[in-house]
């Protein structure tokens, strides 16, 4: 007799086993469909058309209702997808019509180096700062603005986030039109460094080069905060711009610095670390204080400053030798005018020990104090144009088109094109030399290249004539002696705007920031160029927000990707039947197999690099409503 004590087992139901679907000795479709006779092979003999009918059943039958379904699923005009891309379409019409308002207040800003931010931004506040009172003055005399429905709180686009985003967006497309404009093409770098006001060491860097016009341009291109200021460091900080603007250190032809001891020194300096890298760098110094304040002119060329160097120098040894005598001279009717006692030049000279030596008064004077003065003058002068620099400045006044090519040399060119021999080959400069002599002869012929005022100009006018096309040799050694850098005044013109943009009231500005609204500033000409809708497209990209995705199709995604498990669900119902005994594997496998894929077309609309899984709520919800779909219809089929 059994025991009633004993509690009697309950026994616990198995749940099914993954099938793999691959390795099944039987097909699967087969035992669902009954083989292929229905779809492919067709029937003629069923003899039981009666249940043919019952299955088809009323109007509320389970198969009217699954083929009613079918066809919504086929009619796109029903497909909730296209219902959201509807809506979505108004949404995202307001937001850029939003959005080309914030871009013409930033550029304004930007173009006149204003400050966005204000002391108090409320609406109660009488001046909420540049941007915000920028926006009102647009909204005021935009009706289409004005029109458009209020947007929520954090779609209005007028966020400070926004506005620094725009701003660099703004910085990008300037970066593109400069860099298309070099291509491959050679340039020359100009760089200097200051302090602002926040006593941040900021180093400027200039791009001088030839655009497609033949116009030379020095743009500025970068203003970076370095911790250090030694030329090991500076050559870093050029490196990382070079690599990340994709720039290559073999077609810099040419830098150029101020007088300071990291900049220029022969040994440690940054001029010898780029010329360990690059011989046909050559370094031009830049004698914006030194000859004259014409050379601060932008459109001055090597060949004028060539021709000051040379005067320069011979002016300073005629000084050396004969200039005592003209201050003497000076000297000596000043002190009679206003009844100073004269020195007698013949005495004997006392030291400062009050001790008479064996030389005299003029002896000291113009021998140990005027001459030993001018000696140093001459040597710094010649360290600055060193025998290179001399010789490749000489040699660039050949291509002078001044006085009808009065100066032109075939032999100095010659030597010059020598001087780059990355430039030329053997069997370039032997074409060189046949395109100088035609060149030559065709030039001073032609009328348009009559009264030109310097090598900036035949440039210019070359192109205009396409004879940079007939004479691509010539040219190419054209744009080599126009990059060169003449003066640094284009870099002191940038921290002259820096001073504007940070200021002692906006000190805290950040130097990505701060990088962007210099740049807009200095380029208002490319400024200019950029459109609001190429400004558009870039922040679509970069910012976080994406293709301009309107609020609420945040919680909407949910929906519709919920919709597309529910296509692929219906799909699979449709394919396979709902009566299989593999029916939960069978599902399982092909939502597992078929979610990659689903996430592509996703990742497709949205952006895959602005949506990641980990990273976004609504994802781990799409993925528990996969679970749900597919642990809640296994388990219904084995019911």
């Amino acid at each position: 007799m059994a025991n009633n004590n004993e509690a009697t087992p309950i026994s616990t139901p198995k749940m099914p086993k993954l099938v793999d679907l691959d390795n099944l000795p039987w097909d699967p479709i087969d035992r669902i469909r009954g083989g292929d006779s229905f779809t492919i092979k067709g029937f003629n003999c069923w003899n039981k058309t009666e249940s043919l009918v019952k299955h088809v059943g009323e109007i509320n039958s389970h198969h009217n209702r699954a083929l009613k379904s079918c066809e919504d699923l086929v009619n796109p005009k029903q497909n909730i997808e296209m219902a959201f891309h509807k809506q979505d379409d108004v949404v995202r019409r307001a937001n850029r019509i939003r959005l080309n308002a914030t871009v013409s207040a930033c550029r304004f800003c930007l173009k006149c180096a204003l400050p966005f931010r204000g002391h108090d931004e409320r609406e109660t506040f009488l001046f909420k700062g540049n941007f915000l009172e920028t926006m009102d003055l647009i909204l005021s005399q935009n009706e289409e603005l004005r029109n458009l429905p209020k947007a929520a709180g954090n779609n209005q686009y007028k966020a400070p986030s926004i506005q620094k985003d725009i701003a660099t967006c703004f910085e990008l497309e300037i970066f593109k039109s400069i860099f298309q404009e070099i291509g491959d093409d050679v340039f020359s770098l100009l760089v200097d460094e200051s302090s602002d006001v926040s006593q941040k060491e900021q180093m400027a860097i200039v791009l001088r080069y030839v655009d497609a016009y033949g116009l030379v341009k020095e743009r500025f291109v970068e203003l970076i905060h370095v911790k250090e200021t030694t030329s090991l460091f500076l050559k870093d900080a050029i490196d990382t711009f070079f690599a990340q603007h994709k720039l290559s250190l073999g077609r810099l032809k040419g830098q150029g610095y101020d007088g300071a001891s990291n900049m220029r020194g022969e040994f440690n300096g940054l001029k010898a670390r780029i010329l360990e890298v690059n011989k046909s760098a050559y370094y031009v110094h830049c004698i914006t204080n030194i000859l004259s304040q014409a050379l601060q002119r932008k459109n001055q060329d090597i060949v004028e400053a060539a021709s000051l160097v040379t005067s320069t120098k011979e002016k300073l040894q005629e000084l050396r030798s004969n200039g005592f005598v003209l201050i003497l001279e000076k000297v000596s009717t000043f002190c009679g005018e206003y009844g100073i006692p004269l020195l007698d030049m013949e005495e004997t000279c006392v030291n400062s020990r009050r001790k008479r030596g064996n030389i005299t008064n003029r002896q000291h004077y113009e021998v140990d104090c005027f001459k030993t003065i001018m000696d140093k003058v001459i040597i710094e002068f010649c360290d600055r144009f060193s025998e290179v620099n001399t010789e490749l400045l000489e040699n660039m006044i050949a291509l002078s088109p001044c006085k009808s090519f009065s100066k032109f040399d075939i032999s100095k060119l010659m030597s010059l094109s020598e001087l780059y021999p990355y430039d030329f080959d053997s069997v370039e400069r032997r074409t060189l030399e046949h395109e100088l002599n035609f060149y030559h002869h065709n030039v001073r012929k032609d009328e348009r290249f009559a009264n030109l005022n310097g090598i900036t100009d035949l440039a210019r006018v070359m192109v205009e004539t396409n004879k940079h096309k007939s004479y691509p040799l010539v040219y190419r050694l054209l744009k080599l002696a126009l990059i060169l850098p003449v003066a640094t005044a284009t870099v002191e013109r940038c921290f002259s705007s820096m001073k504007l943009v940070k200021s002692d009231l906006r000190n805290r500005i950040g130097d990505e920031f701060l990088n962007a609204c210099l740049t807009c500033t200095i380029e208002k000409e490319a400024l200019a160029n950029v459109k609001n809708e190429n400004v558009i497209a870039r922040f679509n990209k970069v910012h976080r927000k994406g293709k301009l995705i309107p609020a609420g199709l945040l919680e909407n995604s949910c929906w519709f990707i919920a919709s597309s498990c529910c296509r692929i669900i219906v799909v699979f119902l449709l394919n396979y039947g709902c009566y299989s005994p593999v029916f939960g594997a069978e599902l399982q496998q092909f939502l597992v197999q078929n979610f990659s894929s689903f996430w592509c077309r996703i990742a497709a609309v949205f952006g895959a690099d602005l949506w990641p899984i980990s990273s976004c709520n609504w994802c781990r919800i799409v993925v528990e409503l996969m679970l749900f779909f597919i642990k809640g219809i296994a388990i219904c089929s084995f019911i």
